[in-house]
């Protein structure tokens, strides 16, 4: 289960999508004149800050507490500090003020520019009629929950979308009457299970929520971002580039030739870019040779690739041996993939089809995750930032075991 909005702490910007964020230097709170203070580095330090700080004023008190919750809960941390966080609540109930106090705590402001804002300079207007959570932000919060509840929940979350939310949709009376809030939330429900299993129903679903909104004026371009990208995720290709076409004011991407076989399941296929970038072709990979295939996207990734390329032992290993994989089109951005292939011409980037082929591959997208393969099976595997030691040492030892590298 990709959980995608919890891993990937950049997912609406125009970067890559990353699964672990460096720890940033803490700044001092905007309109604070407390001194400089160390981020919260782990679980423990945050407990220890929100029984510090119960009843007193903290960054954290601005978010509606059904929102603070949820990204209190899902906030991840690392043996450096934070890992990972969903800025779902962030870029929904805050402004870019805000948020910017709320990741100092975290030494994770500097992924502000990152983030897309619904309401960047000014307070929702749902935060200024001090609004309680109604049903749909409620049915929210229970999918919000079990998509982040450890294992497969795919099939469940469609379950419990269904029984929250069905009878709201295809009937534009109904929608006419939600209020701006309940439209938010009942886009992001459909968000939420559009990343966990893309379907051209959700595409559609996407669509009419984001239609409703326009037409009272509550529309923000990362609205309309979301259906180009849930069109992509569901690979309505050419839809998608109607939509950018019928929307030219919401900035969206433009979209690559995808030139697709049509052969629907593939194993193990993926996106090939030509030089220029322009057209997306997809192939099935080899597995059956030795070779190494690492998940990548992040500012991690981009370290490894880095580093690697230009060590003198791992380099030529890697440039004969590795693939370096990304999520599909609509979960990364294209743009950003050409950066990085102009970037690393010895670790070109490939993007995977559909996360069902790839049934080898361990389950979420954290990166950089090695793994080396041989047959379609795995025969080793390491994770994290290669500038770390021990990191680095783990899968110089693999490399070694499997024969990649002379002891």
């Amino acid at each position: 289960m990709l959980k995608l909005r919890l891993v990937f702490a950049l997912l609406l910007t125009g970067s890559l999508a990353c699964g672990v964020l460096q720890s940033a230097t803490a700044m001092q709170l905007a309109g604070s004149a407390a001194p400089k203070s160390q981020p919260i580095r782990s679980r423990a330090e945050l407990d220890e800050y929100l029984k510090l700080h119960a009843g007193r004023d903290s960054p954290l008190d601005v978010l509606p507490p059904l929102a603070r919750q949820r990204f209190l809960d899902h906030l991840i941390f690392g043996s450096n500090g934070l890992g990972g966080f969903d800025p779902g609540e962030l870029s929904t109930e805050l402004t870019r003020e805000e948020a910017k106090q709320v990741l100092t705590l975290l030494g994770a402001e500097s992924y502000i520019p990152g983030i897309l804002f619904r309401n960047p300079d000014a307070l929702p207007s749902w935060r200024t009629a001090n609004m309680t959570p109604g049903r749909i932000e409620t049915g929210f919060d229970a999918l919000s929950r079990l998509q982040h509840r450890d294992g497969d929940n795919r099939n469940e979350l469609h379950a419990r979308f269904d029984r929250e939310f069905s009878g709201l949709l295809g009937k534009p009376a109904v929608l006419s009457r939600l209020s701006e809030h309940d439209l938010v939330y009942l886009l992001r429900a459909v968000q939420l299970v559009s990343d966990e299993m893309p379907s051209p129903v959700d595409a559609d679903r996407l669509r009419e929520i984001v239609a409703a909104m326009e037409r009272r004026g509550l529309a923000r371009p990362m609205d309309f971002r979301e259906v180009f990208l849930g069109l992509v995720r569901a690979r309505q290709f050419g839809q998608a580039r109607r939509y950018a076409a019928a929307h030219p004011r919401a900035g969206l991407p433009e979209l690559p030739h995808m030139k697709d076989t049509g052969a629907s399941p593939m194993p193990f296929s993926v996106w090939t870019t030509d030089h220029d970038g322009t057209t997306l072709t997809r192939n099935t990979l080899d597995l059956v040779p030795l070779q190494i295939l690492v998940l990548s996207g992040c500012h991690f990734s981009e370290d490894a690739a880095e580093d690697i390329s230009a060590d003198p032992v791992l380099g030529p290993v890697f440039a004969r041996n590795a693939h370096w994989l990304m999520l599909p089109p609509g979960w990364e951005e294209q743009g950003a993939v050409r950066d990085w292939n102009r970037r690393f011409p010895s670790a070109q980037a490939i993007q995977i089809y559909d996360r069902a082929e790839w049934t080898l591959l361990p389950p979420g997208w954290s990166m950089p995750t090695f793994l080396i393969v041989r047959d379609g099976k795995v025969l080793e595997i390491t994770t994290g930032s290669t500038r770390d030691s021990e990191n680095k040492s783990a899968l110089v030892d693999a490399l070694k075991r499997s024969g990649l590298l002379a002891h």
